[in-house]
């Protein structure tokens, strides 16, 4: 009788955990990841196939051997690369498929809103500095001008299709690096304009 009760309790268990997973869809979000991949009909034995997964540079990278999905008949797996990318599976019998794995909305949305703080900072600092420093002054105006577009090529171009992975980090480099040369820029004519300025009391000093 125990035995018999520690096993529906495991039963329980497992098909609760099973039904808590969302099938993948050939696009799915990384959010949704771990996800099932549910065969599409029977096979003799579930736990004799495999599916071999491959990389967008048709690198074989992880493999997943089929188990029964409950008492359909079908097979799954579950599917738990949490990696942005197209992998490409081929199960030992003949199937195949593909799953795209598209970044998560929310990380767009912060790269954007990101951008558009960087390009308000700028903008404040274009208003609020010093009338001395006039080169600073019209680079953080300019500079906030192309933040504010750059974010407008993020959403108007990368939103309606979310990037894959090697786009994700095109974003995040040519943000980084934009800001980087500007604030580099920023800062040599800060210190250029102190310099001159120490330069020139010095010399009257004298």
């Amino acid at each position: 009788m125990k035995n018999l009760i520690l096993t529906i309790i495991a039963f329980v268990l497992l098909t609760l955990s099973v039904s808590g997973l969302e099938e993948c869809t050939p696009v799915t979000s990384i959010q949704d990841i771990p996800c099932m991949v549910v065969s599409v009909w029977n096979y003799s034995n579930c736990i004799l196939e495999k599916a071999v997964f491959y990389n967008e540079s048709g690198v074989n990278f992880i493999n997943y051997t089929f188990s029964d999905y409950g008492g359909s008949g079908l097979c799954n797996f579950t599917f738990n690369y949490s990696s942005i990318g197209s992998f490409t599976y081929k199960v030992t019998n003949g199937d195949q498929g593909n799953i795209l794995v598209k970044p998560d909305i929310t990380m767009v949305y912060a790269i954007i809103g990101s951008v558009l703080f960087i390009g308000l900072a700028f903008l404040l600092i274009s208003f609020f500095i010093g009338k001395e420093f006039a080169n600073i002054k019209v680079l953080s105006f300019f500079s906030s001008i192309a933040f504010f577009l750059l974010s407008l090529v993020f959403s108007f171009i990368l939103l309606p299709n979310l990037p894959n992975q090697a786009d994700f980090k095109l974003m995040l480099i040519t943000t980084l690096t934009v800001f980087c040369l500007i604030v580099i820029v920023i800062i040599y004519f800060y210190m250029s304009e102190r310099f001159i300025k120490v330069f020139d009391r010095l010399s009257g000093e004298r």
